[in-house]
């Protein structure tokens, strides 16, 4: 193939066992493979098992293998690759609770980054659903107010209350909003603007109906005026 096609797996119980199973792998053709150092049935609060990596980059020589698991900081980077021998590395939770720890200078902190990913998720209509995910993520303080408004926000504007942000919002953040970050949005104007035809339409029926029981009620007066004793001696 001219696609260059890599492969993730994770380690099982029995080193013999995952050596067999990366050398059939490896011999398919793949370009490179992920070893996530962990076994099926372990849960990311467990370590991963970055010296399972050893045995299998020996045994593949000509693949680059990429480490995964437990990699938070930069420098972790370095010390993943110096430890096992591995090409390169592959994060998740690391990088979903801050992306700045890239970064070589060191992490930003994640308040302040989550701040600038609020902006730059608006800058690009990014699908407002997304955005929140990521920032929940993110949101180093969860027992606290702005994560419990993050939470329930179903808007950017609500959002950017929860960070911070309001006045970036209705100053520069709204133009950018359209239907495809924030779907429903259109229709949700339209159903604004119907409903307030409704009540338009509502108060022209209401004063028709006041004007009309007005003159009802003045015929009903003048009616009853003309058979009054003075009205009759008129007629008379």
């Amino acid at each position: 193939m001219s696609i260059p096609v890599t492969c993730k797996i994770r380690v099982f119980d029995d080193v013999e066992q995952t050596l067999e199973l990366v050398r059939r792998i490896a011999g398919t053709g793949i370009s490179a493979l992920t070893v996530h150092c962990r076994t099926r049935a372990m849960r990311p609060s467990e370590k991963a098992m970055w010296h399972r990596l050893n045995d299998i980059v020996k045994e593949l020589p000509d693949l680059p293998v990429v480490l995964n698991g437990d990699i938070f900081e930069y420098k972790d980077v370095q010390r993943a690759r110096d430890d096992t021998g591995a090409i390169s590395v592959m994060t998740a939770r690391g990088a979903a609770a801050n992306p700045s720890i890239f970064r070589s200078a060191g992490p930003v902190s994640p308040m302040d980054t989550a701040v600038e990913l609020t902006k730059l998720a608006i800058q690009t209509s990014n699908v407002f659903l997304n955005t929140k995910y990521i920032l929940l993520q993110m949101h180093p303080e969860t027992k606290s107010k702005s994560f419990e408004i993050l939470n329930k926000s179903r808007r950017y504007n609500e959002m950017c209350e929860a960070m911070g942000l309001s006045e970036y919002y209705e100053s520069e953040g709204a133009q950018f909003i359209n239907e495809r970050c924030e779907p429903g949005k259109n229709k949700q104007k339209s159903a604004g603007a119907q409903s307030n035809t409704q009540a338009d339409s509502s108060a022209d029926s209401a004063a028709d109906t006041t004007a009309l029981s007005e003159k009802t009620t003045m015929s009903e007066q003048a009616c009853a005026a003309a058979d009054t004793p003075a009205a009759k001696r008129i007629k008379t």
